[in-house]
C-alpha cells in the first residue's frame, strides 16, 4: 500500500528525576514555562501535582518522596515546536542550567506517524494479516484489542487497533481513525488520516534523543510488520541510549 506520511514525531514525553535536593529539573521547568507565558490552571495537595496550560495541551509537573515528574502532552509538544523551544525544553529536562548533565529517566514515550488514508482501510488490512489477534514486537506475542463503532458518515467500522491495550508490556501501539476522533472529540474536520503510535515505557531504556529524533526508534520496532520503512533513506537501527550523558548546547 502507498501513501503519504509524515515523519516520525514524539506525541507524548514523561521524564522523571530525583528529589534529592539540588538534582530536580521541577523548579527549572517552571521557570522555563512562566518565562514563556504559560499559566498554571491546577493545582493539589500543596503543589503535588501542578497542571500548566501550553497551547492546546496540558503539562503536568508531580512531586512525591520517591521521585518528580514532568508529562508533555502531544498538543504541548506541538505548541513548543511552533514556537521554536521544543529543543529547550529538553534541554532544561536533561541538564543544569550550566549545562552539565542531569540525572534523568525517559519513563514513557510515545512516537507517531500520519499516513493519509482513511482508516477502515488500513484497519481491514491489518485484521487480515493477524487473523489470531496476536502480534509480537519481540519473541512475545501480544493480545490484539479492537475497538471499533460504526463512523456516522457513512457507516464504516472504525475505531482503534491496539497491541498490548491497558498491559504493562515495555512496547505497545494502536492504529486508530485521527479524522473520526478529531470529528468526535472537538468537533474538528480533517482529512483522512490514520495515526500509528507506539508507546515505550519506563524500562525500555528510550532517552531524550529518541524524544528529539525519533525516526529510529519508531521504525526498527513499527517495520515491516506494522509499517514498512520509507525505501528513499536508510533508516538507523535503534539502540538503547538511556545511559547515555544528555549532552545539548
Amino acid at each position: 500500500m502507498t501513501f503519504s506520511r509524515t515523519e516520525p514525531f514524539c506525541d507524548w514525553l514523561s521524564v522523571t528525576c530525583s528529589p534529592t535536593a539540588g538534582l530536580s529539573f521541577l523548579d527549572d521547568v517552571e521557570r522555563f514555562l512562566n518565562f514563556h507565558g504559560y499559566p498554571i490552571s491546577f493545582e493539589k495537595d500543596g503543589r503535588s501535582t501542578i497542571l500548566y496550560h501550553v497551547g492546546k495541551g496540558t503539562l503536568k509537573l508531580e512531586s512525591s518522596r520517591l521521585f518528580h515528574s514532568s508529562s508533555a502532552s502531544g498538543s504541548t509538544i506541538r505548541e513548543f515546536e511552533s514556537r521554536g523551544i521544543y529543543r529547550d525544553y529538553v534541554n532544561v529536562l536533561g541538564s543544569f542550567p550550566d549545562g552539565i548533565p542531569r540525572p534523568h529517566n525517559v519513563t514513557r514515550l510515545d512516537v507517531a506517524v500520519d499516513v493519509m488514508v482513511d482508516a477502515p482501510l488500513i484497519l481491514r488490512e491489518l485484521e487480515s494479516r493477524y487473523p489470531l489477534d496476536r502480534f509480537g514486537f519481540g519473541r512475545k506475542a501480544q493480545k490484539i484489542t479492537r475497538l471499533y463503532s460504526k463512523r456516522s458518515s457513512d457507516g464504516a467500522l472504525t475505531g482503534t487497533w491496539y497491541v498490548g491495550h491497558k498491559s504493562s508490556s515495555r512496547v505497545t501501539c494502536r492504529v486508530y481513525d485521527k479524522q473520526d476522533e478529531s470529528l468526535n472529540k472537538r468537533s474538528e474536520v480533517i482529512p483522512p488520516l490514520t495515526r500509528y503510535e507506539l508507546t515505550f515505557r519506563k524500562d525500555f531504556d528510550c532517552s531524550l534523543y529518541d524524544a528529539l529524533m525519533p525516526e529510529s526508534i519508531f521504525y526498527t520496532h513499527a517495520s515491516p510488520a506494522l509499517l514498512p520503512a520509507p525505501t528513499d533513506r536508510v533508516i538507523t537501527p535503534w539502540e538503547p541510549h538511556g545511559l547515555v550523558p544528555w549532552e545539548s548546547a
